[in-house]
């Protein structure tokens, strides 16, 4: 068994949803387009494996078990009261030791204090509650998103240095104690930290999932911008100078291949919103690719199936999600250790 945090082609014991509830913060349209996109999801995973939902109420629980009744597979409705969607960040972190798989519970603070968290960061406490998690749950007082990082599955961790630095997160931690506290407590061996790489409209300050994700452990996929006139242009070229310059645990390059900046999309007030096709999710059938309605959309589902050939790749509406400042993966968490039966 590996140590450290599971990479998410490794296999995956269920995957956690929070359902949408908030129908005047989303508006009626984009609300109804998150559900379809979210049913899309879980019609396909449950399956092949646990789909936990986190309902907001007792009504939402009722009114998806009949919505969604019908799917075949390991489906769950449980009582989580929460302020917001994003299962990413606000979900338990998946670890393995010597001793066995568990759960880790971090602090979540709406993302250094920038929204109401005070629900989301008891989601995970609550379904322990519910008996969830057949695997041991930790609770760590140190705040950490699903999103700020991503795992080789062989104890490497990518993440940015945006985010993790950021002052309102971890304010008594100098960078090299937020090193050493992840490698003690998620067992991993390095971090590869980037300087470079933002999306406009992320609220995250830089979340690895919409920039750089592996798809092994030796071949990285990046968002990468062609266009010099394009805002993002500077940023990510930078970054992809940085990532030619990681090596492997074994002193390799990484294989480098880039995934296309979507044209850009707005929101009604004409800001830019953090669309990547770096937000996918990786379940243990599919891989669900994030679209657009961009020409780049085909080029990226054709990107994602030749990374993970094993995988049926599932093309997933895109364009609500961002409006809310997140995509499928922020919106997800997958489950590696045991959840109960």
């Amino acid at each position: 068994m590996n140590r450290g945090v599971p990479a998410e082609w490794q296999p995956q014991s269920g995957l956690m949803l929070t359902w949408p509830h908030d129908i005047e913060l989303w508006g009626q349209a984009l609300y109804q387009a998150v559900e379809d996109s979210l049913r899309h999801v879980v019609a396909l995973t449950a399956p092949q494996q646990t789909v936990i939902i986190a309902c907001n109420d007792a009504e939402l629980v009722g009114r998806l078990a009949i919505e969604l009744g019908t799917i075949q597979g390991d489906l769950r409705f449980l009582y989580a009261p929460s302020n917001d969607i994003w299962a990413r960040d606000h979900g338990p972190i998946s670890c393995q030791s010597d001793s066995g798989s568990h759960f880790l519970d971090f602090q979540f603070n709406g993302w250094g204090k920038k929204y109401d968290y005070q629900l989301d960061n008891r989601i995970t406490a609550n379904l322990e509650e519910q008996c969830v998690f057949q695997g041991e749950l930790v609770a760590r007082n140190f705040v950490l998103e699903g999103g700020s990082i991503d795992s080789d599955g062989q104890g490497t961790l990518l993440t940015t240095a945006s985010c993790l630095l950021h002052p309102e997160r971890n304010p008594d931690y100098q960078r090299s104690e937020i090193e050493s506290y992840l490698k003690r407590h998620l067992h991993a061996e390095r971090l590869l930290w980037l300087e470079h790489g933002y999306l406009a409209g992320d609220d995250t300050d830089g979340h690895i999932d919409n920039l750089a994700r592996f798809a092994s452990a030796e071949h990285i996929l990046y968002t990468a911008c062609n266009d010099p006139q394009d805002e993002h242009y500077i940023a990510l070229t930078q970054m992809r100078e940085e990532l030619e310059k990681l090596t492997t645990l074994s002193g390799q390059p990484y294989q480098l291949t880039p995934l296309p900046l979507p044209a850009a999309q707005r929101d009604a007030e004409g800001r830019r919103l953090p669309a990547s096709y770096a937000n996918f999710l990786v379940t243990n059938q599919h891989v669900f690719v994030p679209q657009f309605n961009d020409p780049q959309d085909r080029h990226a589902l054709d990107v994602l199936a030749e990374c993970f050939p094993e995988r049926q790749i599932e093309a997933v509406d895109g364009r609500a999600l961002i409006h809310q400042g997140g995509g499928l993966h922020c919106a997800s968490m997958n489950l590696f250790a045991a959840v109960t039966q």
